[in-house]
């Protein structure tokens, strides 16, 4: 997007893309199967999957927070009004 290659579609704004990339990260099924593999102790595979649960909840909280604040931005400025030029406003005033 930035050397021109892609654009936004309408509507959507970076945070949009942002805060699905954090809800991207709520994955963990494979997480937990790797760890099955990955570690022979029973210790640390409870500990890795209780880092990966956390991490997907963290995921999903960073992720609906990120997509509310973009929402709630984008809906206050839809309702500001809408700023027009002085020539805009003296054509106005002496056409009314």
């Amino acid at each position: 997007m930035r050397f021109g290659f892609a654009r936004l579609p309408g509507g959507v704004r970076w945070g949009h893309i942002v805060g699905v990339g954090a809800v991207a990260g709520i994955g963990f099924t494979v997480s937990l199967f790797i760890t099955g593999l990955a570690f022979d102790d029973v210790g640390l595979q409870d500990d890795a999957k209780i880092g990966t649960l956390a991490a997907s909840i963290i995921a999903a909280v960073v992720g609906a927070a990120v997509l509310t604040l973009v929402a709630r931005r984008q809906a206050s400025s839809e309702q500001e009004p809408e700023i027009i030029g002085t020539d805009e406003a003296a054509a106005a005033l002496s056409a009314g």
